[in-house]
């Protein structure tokens, strides 16, 4: 289950609400989905004949209110992503046919099961439940929230250019259509609003639900020419830096690397290619994903975290991801690229090092810097406040009671990492 999804979820249930996921899911490879549970629904559909999705539907949500806590009693729902298009395999037609076809198959398929659950609230997570969800909204007669985990508009495997003009269009129409937006960082939401005119989106981060206290690794490192040890976490796919690391370790004999997370094999056996030719596979070691509520105490035996996004398209560039709040949350340094938002938050909270630019030069450069923070710094690394998840679930749970009570929602403070300024320098850069 998407990790996002998985901690809303767990808010919603701690907030007093009843919250049922509904995940789309192709009935002919239903076995690969999620396994049964009391939380969620699986609705199933049949694309085939249409076209054959290759990437699994993530989870999509729905939320419910008690009873006893609702004026007019009805509980609430959040619905399920289907996959995005991002097979540069198949032909543009099909991907084209398949972003027109997804809204009516989804919302067939979903159609009985949440009129069933008469939700108060829809929350549809990613645009590919939006159109579903805004149709849902208008039958049952309840409320909608959108929560867009990135910038649609420009993603990494971007779609071809009919299938993203679709996209856009869908979500322009969509949008304005629902009652509340939220996103994952402040310059997604300020996009948003500059395109589609609307009310400035929440952020809600995701950052990582409070855990167990773990014992971090600082301090470890005594001098420059002590080995050192970084972990990469998250998916394992192009654009995420993973090849200028790789490259990068050729002049860096004293870091060994840990990529901890999911990626397609063909790509993988690419890094692996790399390393062999860089001479430096040694210096490198794969492991599986682990689930979210071990992860924490998985890389606290690692030095420092590596967060090398490249900035390839618009949703990269404004991100703030979660793997950035796991290693801080972990008391772990990070070294991280320019991203615009990223950079902002690592200088404010003084919790790593940050590459010149995206190129293997920098990240040389940048594995230098990093062992002067560990040896001279030495700093306590944790997030702050606003950072973490109890204001991340107090913010949901206003907006949740507000929408319940069909109250307005008072707009949100910006988080201390940026300006308003700083988001209109990003945004017009």
């Amino acid at each position: 289950m998407d990790s996002r999804v998985s901690r809303l979820l767990s808010a919603l249930k701690s907030g007093g609400y009843e919250p049922r996921i509904f995940c789309v899911v192709d009935k002919v490879k239903h076995s690969q989905s999620l396994p049964p549970s009391p939380d969620y629904n699986l609705c199933f559909h049949d694309g085939s004949g249409y076209f054959r999705r290759k990437v699994s539907l993530k989870a999509h949500f729905v939320p419910s209110q008690p009873r006893a806590a609702l004026s007019t009693p009805k509980p609430a729902v959040a619905s399920s992503p289907p996959p995005s298009a991002q097979s540069a395999q198949q032909a543009w037609y099909k991907l084209l046919a398949g972003a027109w076809l997804w809204p009516k198959i989804s919302y067939e398929a979903l159609i009985a099961p949440v009129s069933d659950f008469s939700p108060d609230i829809i929350h549809a997570n990613d645009l590919s439940t939006l159109a579903a969800g805004v149709r849902l909204a208008k039958e049952i007669d309840c409320k909608i929230i959108y929560d867009s985990h990135e910038y649609e508009n420009s993603r990494n495997l971007a779609a071809p250019l009919p299938v993203k003009w679709l996209h856009r269009r869908c979500e322009g129409r969509a949008i304005k259509a629902v009652d509340y937006v939220l996103t994952v960082s402040e310059t997604i939401a300020a996009q948003l609003k500059q395109d589609y005119k609307i009310k400035k989106p929440a952020v809600i981060l995701n950052t990582p639900e409070n855990s167990a206290q773990v014992q971090p690794r600082l301090g470890r490192v005594k001098n420059k020419n002590d080995k050192i040890s970084a972990v990469c976490i998250g998916a394992v796919q192009p654009s995420r830096g993973y090849e200028q690391v790789i490259s990068a370790l050729s002049k860096a004999p004293d870091v060994n690397i840990t990529i901890i997370g999911k990626g397609s094999q063909d790509y993988i056996d690419h890094l692996r290619s790399l390393a062999l030719f860089c001479g430096v596979l040694d210096q490198i070691k794969f492991l599986e994903p682990v689930a979210h509520h071990q992860l924490k105490e998985k890389i606290t035996i690692f030095d420092f975290s590596i967060i090398a996004i490249q900035p390839s398209c618009l949703s990269y560039k404004y991100a703030l991801p979660n793997k950035l709040f796991e290693s801080v949350d972990a008391g772990l340094p990070v070294l991280v690229t320019p991203l615009p938002e990223v950079e902002k938050f690592v200088r404010m909270s003084k919790c790593g090092v940050i590459a010149k630019n995206y190129q293997t030069e920098a990240i040389v450069q940048a594995f230098e810097n990093m062992k002067s923070f560990l040896t001279e710094t030495r700093p306590h690394i944790s997030l702050k406040p606003p950072y973490k998840w109890t204001a991340q679930k107090s913010k949901l749970l206003n907006i949740y009671r507000a929408l319940a009570q069909n109250e307005q929602v008072e707009p949100f403070n910006l988080l201390p990492h940026l300006t308003q300024s700083d988001i209109d320098e990003i945004l017009s850069a």
